[in-house]
C-alpha cells in the first residue's frame, strides 16, 4: 500500500509523462506502453521511498545509538555525580568532626590555659610571701654566720644546726626523762601521803579503842572496889 504522499508523487509523475489523451483514441500497445512507463515510475517512486525510508531508519538507528552512548555518558556523569556528593558529604562530615575535635581542643587547651594561669598567680604569691619571710629571716641568717664564724669548729651552717639539733634532742629526751622521774616522784610522796593519812587514821582509831579500854578498866575498879 502506499501513503498518500506517494499517491500524490505518483499522480504527479504521471502526469508529467502520460499526455492528456482520450483512452479512446491510444492504441493497446501505446496503452501497455503507458501502463509499463506508470509501474517503472511507480516502482522508481517506491525504490526512492525506500531508500528514504532506509536512511531515515539509519538516521533513527544512528539517533538511537546517539541516544544510547548519551544515556550511558549521562549514567557515567550521575554516577560520577553521586560519587562526588558522597565524597563531598564525607569530607564535610570530616570536616565538620576535626571542627568538633578542634572547638574541643580549643576548649580543653582554653581550660588549661585559665588553670595554668590561676597555678601561676599562686605561684607568684607563694614566692612574694616565700620572698618576704626570706627576706625577715636574713637577720637570722647573718647571725648564724657570725656564729660559725666565732666558733669555727664547724664546716657549714646546716653542720652547726645538725649538732645543735641533736643537742636539742638530747635536752628534749633528758627533759621528758626528768619529767618522768618528777611524775614518778610526785607519784611517790602521793602514795606516801596517804600512808600517813591512813597512819593517821589508825592511830586515832587505836587511841580511841584505847581511851575506852582505860574506861572500861576504870570502870572495872571502881566496881571492885565496891
Amino acid at each position: 500500500g502506499l501513503s498518500p504522499h506517494s499517491h500524490n508523487e505518483l499522480h504527479a509523475t504521471c502526469g508529467r509523462t502520460v499526455p492528456a489523451w482520450g483512452a479512446t483514441t491510444l492504441l493497446p500497445s501505446t496503452r501497455l506502453l503507458l501502463k509499463r512507463r506508470e509501474v517503472v515510475e511507480v516502482e522508481r517512486a517506491l525504490q526512492s521511498q525506500r531508500e528514504e525510508f532506509r536512511q531515515r531508519m539509519e538516521r533513527l538507528a544512528q539517533r538511537r545509538q546517539q541516544l544510547g552512548q548519551r544515556k550511558e555518558q549521562l549514567q557515567d556523569v550521575v554516577l560520577k555525580f553521586n560519587a562526588f556528593l558522597k565524597a563531598s558529604a564525607a569530607r564535610q562530615e570530616r570536616a565538620l568532626r576535626r571542627a568538633d575535635e578542634e572547638r574541643a581542643w580549643v576548649a580543653r587547651q582554653g581550660a588549661e590555659a585559665a588553670h595554668l594561669h590561676q597555678e601561676l598567680a599562686g605561684l607568684l604569691q607563694c614566692r612574694e610571701r616565700l620572698g618576704q619571710r626570706l627576706r625577715s629571716l636574713r637577720c637570722f641568717g647573718d647571725y648564724l654566720q657570725g656564729v660559725l664564724a666565732r666558733m669555727g669548729q664547724f664546716q657549714d651552717v646546716p653542720a652547726m644546726l645538725a649538732h645543735f639539733e641533736a643537742l636539742a634532742g638530747v635536752r628534749a629526751a633528758l627533759a621528758q626523762q626528768a619529767e618522768a622521774q618528777q611524775e614518778q616522784l610526785t607519784q611517790g610522796w602521793a602514795r606516801l601521803r596517804r600512808y600517813q593519812e591512813e597512819a593517821t587514821s589508825e592511830l586515832l582509831r587505836t587511841n580511841n579503842e584505847l581511851v575506852q579500854l582505860r574506861a572500861r578498866l576504870e570502870a572495872a575498879r571502881r566496881e571492885v572496889l565496891q
